[in-house]
């Protein structure tokens, strides 16, 4: 049997998970994006690779003895010679790590700290994702987000839903705003995952966002023996961005990473950790939807 959990994956800090790539020049390192849609993404690698981290470095009991069993369980690995110095193959860990999804990014605002963007595409694939990873979503729920889908918002012209002080109001370069008023209780479901004070964009609007013209770029200096000696640009997902990622337990008698992953502890994903980007915060979403075991 195994079981596919879902989390949402919220950073409290600047996010520099790299592409190990450059813009032409411009931008020294750039941020992992998704292949196809080119919206920001983090690799089911890189996010395996950031709990592992974890794991092994706070989360482990025997680390005196170079004994990491848990992690093991998790992730895999592990010694490859047993007690007789014979060669055995590294074990394979009971979990499949997936990509972090994006399903919110940050915008900034003159009237607010900032507003949460979203998009019919991102709704889209998340419906998707349910879908591929056997989950069944609460219907109302499901409903409503296909509704969502429905409301199709024009370029340059973005809904903005329950905020009634649009007079003057400019989110990035926006100043035209299409208000919409939803109190349902399934909306406010939708608002534990995509945040608060939502603006739905269009498709070439979230893209153009999000686009390496405007994620923010933080320049940085390399220094030697107290010495500058290189100036680089850095690109970097702005705090209280929202994915969401599947991980699938093969072992429903291990529980140790669902026990472990908690929204009360951030967890450092992605580069720069001595600088403080990437805390991320875990949150557990399957008492939102309707998960199904497989076999």
């Amino acid at each position: 049997m195994s079981m596919t959990n879902l989390y949402l994956i919220t950073n409290h800090t600047n996010l520099h998970v790299g592409a190990g790539s450059s813009n032409q020049g411009v931008i020294d390192n750039l941020v992992q994006r998704d292949p196809v849609d080119q919206l920001p993404l983090i690799n089911s690698s890189s996010l395996k690779g950031s709990l592992r981290e974890y794991f092994e470095e706070v989360i482990e009991k025997d680390k005196d003895k170079g004994k990491k069993t848990i992690s093991d369980k998790i992730f895999g690995g592990g010694s490859n010679k047993d007690d007789s110095n014979t060669k055995k193959e590294s074990k394979k860990g009971c979990y499949i790590f997936h990509d972090g999804i994006i399903l919110s990014y940050p915008v900034r605002s003159n009237k607010e700290p900032f507003f949460n963007a979203f998009s019919t595409m991102v709704i889209e694939r998340f419906l998707e994702s349910i879908d591929l990873n056997i989950f069944t979503l609460d219907e109302k729920v499901k409903n409503k987000l296909l509704e969502l889908m429905k409301l199709n918002p024009q370029t340059g012209a973005p809904l903005i839903f329950n905020y009634a002080d649009i007079n003057n109001l400019k989110i990035e370069e926006f100043s035209s705003f299409v208000p919409k008023e939803d109190k349902t209780d399934e909306f406010k479901i939708l608002q534990k995952i995509f945040g608060d004070r939502l603006v739905l964009f269009s498709k070439e609007d979230f893209i153009s966002l999000t686009d390496d013209y405007n994620l923010p770029v933080i320049a940085r200096n390399q220094l030697e023996n107290g010495e500058s000696k290189n100036l680089f640009y850095e690109q970097v997902v702005p705090r209280q961005a929202r994915f969401y990622s599947f991980i699938t337990n093969n072992d429903t008698n291990q529980s140790d990473l669902e026990s472990n992953l908690s929204d009360k502890v951030a967890i450092q994903v992605g580069a720069n950790g001595s600088i403080g980007y990437g805390l991320c915060k875990f949150l557990h979403l399957n008492g939102l939807l309707n998960p199904k075991s497989s076999k």
